[in-house]
């Protein structure tokens, strides 16, 4: 494996992890007990919703990114389609490629176009409606996301 294909792979894994890391708790602070959901709510409510609010946003965002394009502009953004265009590129390098490597290949796109983009569409306009940009149908709730 090429060192740029690894310093891909290992940035997609501590973001994948994060992301994971960051849904775990949310999952433990908000989403498990009622009992102990009120007792936040009693304690401090304005706070725990701007930590709940936060986290959550947060790992959209971070969702969102993995799955930008690899390119827009001028800038390169290291998202899962740049991970594929980066492994095509080695594998073109190479004289000799093997069929695994191109199935490899020919999987992840599979993959990405017919499953995880279409599971990210809804995170994706919650992401440009509410998060990045104020929306304005959205803002006067004339529009639903």
């Amino acid at each position: 494996m090429s060192s740029s294909v690894e310093r891909a792979l290992n940035f997609i894994e501590v973001e994948l992890i994060t992301i994971q890391r960051r849904y775990y708790i949310l999952k433990e602070l908000f989403g498990t007990e009622k009992e102990y959901v009120n007792l936040l709510n009693e304690t401090a409510p304005f706070f725990f919703y701007l930590v709940q609010t936060g986290f959550l946003e947060n790992t959209i965002l971070s969702i969102a990114r993995l799955m930008d394009p690899p390119k827009q502009g001028k800038l390169n953004n290291m998202s899962l389609e740049k991970f594929i265009d980066i492994l095509k590129e080695e594998t073109s390098d190479e004289k000799q490629t093997s069929i695994s490597e191109e199935t490899l290949i020919i999987e992840l796109n599979l993959i990405l176009n017919c499953y995880v983009k279409y599971t990210t569409e809804i995170l994706n306009s919650y992401r440009n409606k509410k998060i990045a940009h104020n929306d304005h149908g959205c803002s006067e709730k004339r529009q639903r996301l």
